[in-house]
């Protein structure tokens, strides 16, 4: 399938977001496995947030503008991280603009 990555955003020829969603999701995931390894070596809890607040919301929200375009599978992946990163004590200031 043919895709090009612009602004950090990858489009697909069928502007299906797929490939884009399936990235950040897997780039959160490793931000979020991280970021508990440092949060049981003992950084503090407030630096582990402040870490978590400046990388994984940014990850996942940004290019929302093009929730209109995702399909349900993508938007529920993408809540299914949300509720991860809730799961593993992690607070997400902002919450998902497109959830359907």
């Amino acid at each position: 399938m043919l895709s090009a990555k612009l602004l950090e955003v990858i489009f697909q020829c069928t502007f299906s977001f797929v490939d884009h969603v399936d990235y950040i999701i897997k780039i959160c995931s490793q931000r979020i496995f991280l970021l508990k390894q440092l949060r049981d070596q003992g950084l503090p809890l407030q630096n582990v947030h402040t870490v978590f607040q400046a990388t994984v919301p940014s990850r996942l929200l940004y290019g929302s503008a093009w929730g209109p375009l995702l399909n349900m599978e993508s938007v529920n992946r993408i809540d299914s991280c949300l509720s991860r990163c809730h799961h593993c004590g992690f607070t997400i200031v902002n919450s998902y603009p497109h959830k359907h």
